[in-house]
């Protein structure tokens, strides 16, 4: 997990935050880049249009996170959770345009 992290997630001083707070970093910056890709696309995807840009980010809970989207309102499916491939062309629809995940 380490290892994934960018350079510049550190405390004052030069100490790295502890892995709860890292994750959660982490999980904000996947959030931010699919609000971001969803207003790009005119507020709605498909999921294998996100599946593939986690990819090129290094996101392998792409899932889970829109899960976490969902579960804010911040974006609407019609699956309980998506799996890829088989809901490869379910329809993501941005509800929450401005969210930001550092502020919620």
């Amino acid at each position: 997990l380490l290892a994934l992290l960018p350079p510049g997630l550190t405390l004052a001083g030069g100490h790295r935050a502890n892995m709860a707070e890292e994750a959660k970093k982490i999980s904000q910056a996947h959030q931010k880049w699919m609000v971001q890709l969803l207003k790009e696309k005119g507020n709605k995807a498909k999921y294998e249009d996100i599946v593939q840009k986690g990819e090129e980010k290094g996101c392998d809970t792409v899932g889970a996170m829109l899960k976490v989207l969902k579960s804010k309102k911040v974006v609407s499916y019609q699956q309980v959770f998506l799996m890829y491939p088989p809901h490869k062309d379910e329809e993501i629809v941005l509800l929450e345009p401005d969210f930001d995940p550092e502020q919620s």
